[in-house]
C-alpha cells in the first residue's frame, strides 16, 4: 500500500467510526424527530400555562438536533416557565441564550419584565 492509499484508508476508517459514534457533527433523523416532538409538547404546555411540563419538555428538546430558530424559542419559553416556577436565575440564563438566537427584542423585553416581576398584569403566553 503506498502512502496515498494509506492516508485514504485511514480517513475512510475515521469517517466510518465518527458516523457510528455520532461524532460526525450530524444528528440522526430519529433524534431530530424526538427533539421536535419534545419542542411541540413543550410549546403546547407553555401556551396552556403548564409551566412545569413546559420546562421539562423544552429541556428535552434542547438535547441536540433542534433547528436554530426553534432552539431560540425553546430557550425563551423555558425562561418564562422557569420564572413562573420561581427559578429566576435559571430563567435569566435561558433568556440570555434566547437572545443569541432569532428572538425579537420585543419578546425578550416582555419575557424579562415578566421574569423580574415587572409585568404582573400581563401574561407572556402570547410571546410567540
Amino acid at each position: 500500500m503506498n502512502s496515498d492509499q494509506h492516508i485514504i484508508s485511514r480517513l475512510a476508517i475515521i469517517a466510518v467510526v465518527s458516523a457510528c459514534c455520532g461524532c460526525g457533527g450530524g444528528v440522526g433523523a430519529e433524534t431530530r424527530q424526538s427533539v421536535q416532538i419534545s419542542f411541540n409538547e413543550g410549546e403546547k404546555a407553555y401556551l396552556e400555562k403548564d409551566y412545569a411540563t413546559a420546562e421539562a419538555k423544552l429541556a428535552a428538546s434542547m438535547t441536540g438536533g433542534l433547528q436554530p430558530d426553534l432552539l431560540a424559542r425553546a430557550y425563551l419559553y423555558r425562561a418564562i416557565s422557569l420564572g413562573k416556577l420561581g427559578r429566576k436565575d435559571e430563567a435569566l440564563a435561558d433568556l440570555e441564550m434566547a437572545g443569541r438566537g432569532e428572538v425579537s427584542d420585543k419578546d425578550l423585553k416582555k419575557a424579562r419584565a415578566e421574569i423580574e416581576g415587572k409585568d404582573k398584569g400581563r401574561s407572556t403566553a402570547s410571546v410567540r
